[in-house]
């Protein structure tokens, strides 16, 4: 049990929280929470985001997945830099002029207002986690349709 635990002065769940409690763990599952289809396409779980959360975070962190076949719309986060961490299955990551493959254990850098989309190549499900900082809001995102518009 972790007591009396402190940073600059402050108690350490305070650092972190803009609710106290006594909990300073928090521990989500990709599963958890209603699956939906984002903008891009992208089927999304929202694992992770301080507004919901009442917590003091500059990210958001989301669960996403292509099934085979599928690609992201084109899109751009204006004012939010994004890393992508596969976790499963093979894409190619398009980010501007640019185009890599892309794996598990693969980490991608999107800088804000890059256009980007990502295609699922293979037989299984592309899976990454998406970390957005600051945290992830609609009105910042800017999707173009199928043909890049």
């Amino acid at each position: 049990m972790i007591r009396d635990c402190r940073w600059r002065g402050q108690p350490l769940l305070f650092a972190f929280r803009k609710n106290a409690t006594k909990r300073l763990m928090i521990r989500k599952n990709k599963d958890a929470g209603a699956a939906f289809r984002a903008g891009d396409g992208t089927l999304l779980r929202e694992v992770l985001h301080p507004e919901r959360e009442g917590l003091d975070l500059t990210f958001s962190v989301a669960h996403a997945r292509l099934l085979p076949g599928e690609r992201s719309l084109p899109h751009v986060l204006r004012r939010r830099d994004e890393v992508y961490l596969v976790i499963r299955g093979h894409g190619l990551m398009h980010i501007g002029d640019e185009a890599e493959p892309i794996g598990p254990g693969d980490l991608v850098l999107i800088p804000k207002g890059a256009r980007q989309w990502v295609e699922q190549r293979g037989d299984e499900p592309l899976e990454f986690w998406a970390v957005v900082g600051p945290p992830w809001k609609a009105e910042d995102e800017v999707i173009f349709d199928g043909e890049g518009r």
